[in-house]
């Protein structure tokens, strides 16, 4: 052999890592190159090489060192001075004493107005001026740095409303005797198969620290139902659950960053009973729930069919809306302060029968879902209300109508008239349902019976102006949907 072309190489770290961690390869070139070797030594271990060729071997040298890639510049030098070391560490070294330090450990100082710092070339460790305090402190001495406590504001630290919004959802649902669930954020691909939820909308982990934990979640619904057939099982007979957590979907297609995901925060609950006490449809005791929430954030919200047109518009409503029977569920919506337009705020209602199948749930389930970013923005306009001194008074009517008219149409209509009574006479009103009933031989009515409360802050009501409003109420329910006061 003659002829001897000699190499020396450096490589990317990051590059390194992550190709050494894909295939599994754990190499003393990858210990080494791991840490972040310099390129600015290659030159120099390249002529140190050859200087031993030439002298053991009598080798010639044939050609210059050519560098494959640019030309190696030496480390740029940070521009600082003495003041920004002395007000991170606390000391009160001069420049003088600075260039001392950092000259003992061959870094290349020129003094101006500021220092000039510039870091041998194997230190590959120091980029930005915070890097040069860092190491003028370790070398002056962490133990001779002053003890010398921050200053601290003595003005209370400002509320966090994410953690009083969670804080007042637990309060009100735990009381209500629902038990708070926390799941993993990832979820096998059956359960989405099983909540009818698409597969490929989730985010799929290369590297799953479970055969179960294969996709990131798209609502928290799923995780929930997944629980209720094991409690089912362990002889709860009737129960309610809740969860407070997040989400993650694929943002749409016109997002500039479509690859990331679009995490958001949500409130699900589940109501199951394999023996129901309660009467009627499980939706009523998930809205029973639902409405006892809202009552405590004082905020109103409508409520209105689910759709399956509007549950496909939007990637995250589709999987949002998908375990929910489109003909037993509602949408929530709610208006923001200082906005006239209703904002959808979640879903409420009962599950599918595919869903009640895969999944083992009793055949008396419900719950909802929602929004918990928007919860917080209705939630954190409330303003106090003083309760009146006067005392209330309950006035139920009854209503005739078509088995046509929704419970939402007359209510609705109920409602408006009550606003129009708090605008001109300045009431208080609140209105319940309390009893929709259908005789077995009448197919084509019904009687609806809803529950007012009427109160006024400076003076008791008295018989003749509440029937003067039920009077009003009456005319304006017959007008708009013919429905006859019993």
């Amino acid at each position: 052999t003659k002829s001897i072309i000699l190499e020396c190489a450096n490589f990317d770290m990051y590059s390194i890592r992550r190709t050494a961690m894909e295939h599994g390869l754990f190499t003393d070139a990858v210990t080494r190159f791991n840490k972040g070797q310099s390129a600015l030594q290659n030159d120099k271990v390249l002529a140190y090489a050859v200087a031993m060729l030439q002298k053991h071997a009598s080798a010639e040298v044939a050609s210059e060192a050519a560098d494959l890639h640019k030309k190696l510049q030496p480390n740029p030098g940070i521009s600082m001075d003495e003041d920004f070391i002395n007000q991170r560490l606390g000391t009160e070294l001069n420049k003088t004493e600075v260039i001392k330090i950092l000259n003992n450990v061959e870094f290349d100082i020129k003094p101006q107005s500021d220092l000039r710092i510039s870091a041998p070339f194997w230190r590959t460790d120091i980029e930005i001026p915070e890097d040069i305090v860092e190491e003028v402190g370790r070398l002056y001495g962490y133990d001779q740095l002053p003890l010398t406590l921050p200053k601290r504001t003595t003005k209370p630290a400002p509320r966090n409303e994410i953690i009083e919004l969670k804080n007042t959802i637990r309060n009100v649902l735990s009381a209500a005797g629902a038990n708070e669930v926390l799941t993993y954020s990832f979820v096998h691909g059956k359960l989405l198969d099983a909540a009818c939820q698409d597969v490929d909308k989730a985010f799929k982990l290369s590297n799953a620290l479970s055969p179960d934990l294969q996709y990131y979640r798209l609502s928290l619904t799923p995780s929930l139902l997944d629980k209720v057939h094991t409690n089912i099982k362990a002889n709860y007979d009737e129960f309610a659950i809740y969860e407070l957590n997040k989400v993650h979907n694929k943002r749409d297609k016109d997002h500039n960053e479509p690859s990331v995901p679009d995490e958001k925060n949500r409130l699900a609950f589940v109501y199951a009973a394999k023996n129901p006490s309660a009467e009627g449809a499980a939706y009523y005791q998930a809205k029973k729930q639902l409405d006892n929430l809202h009552n405590s954030f004082n905020i109103t919200t409508e409520v209105q069919p689910l759709t399956e047109g509007y549950a496909g518009k939007i990637v995250d409503l589709q999987a949002w809306f998908s375990p929910f029977n489109s003909s037993r569920s509602a949408l929530i919506f709610i208006t923001l302060p200082g906005s006239e337009d209703k904002t959808l705020l979640g879903v409420i209602g009962e599950f599918k029968q595919s869903v009640k199948k895969k999944l083992k749930l009793p055949e008396y389930c419900a719950g909802f879902e929602l929004d918990s970013a928007i919860l917080q923005l209705a939630a954190g306009n409330n303003n106090y209300q003083q309760l009146s001194k006067f005392p209330k008074t309950q006035q139920d009517i009854s209503f005739k109508v078509s088995t046509q008219i929704t419970y939402k149409e007359l209510r609705d209509t109920v409602w408006q008239q009550l606003v129009n009574a708090e605008q001109d006479q300045g009431y208080s009103a609140s209105l319940l349902p309390l009893d929709i009933y259908q005789a077995k031989d009448d197919s084509k009515h019904k009687t609806i019976t809803l529950r007012i409360e009427l109160s006024h802050p400076s003076r008791t009501l008295v018989t003749k102006e509440v029937n003067i409003l039920l009077d009003k109420i009456a005319v304006a329910a017959k007008e708009a949907l013919s429905a006859q006061r019993q």
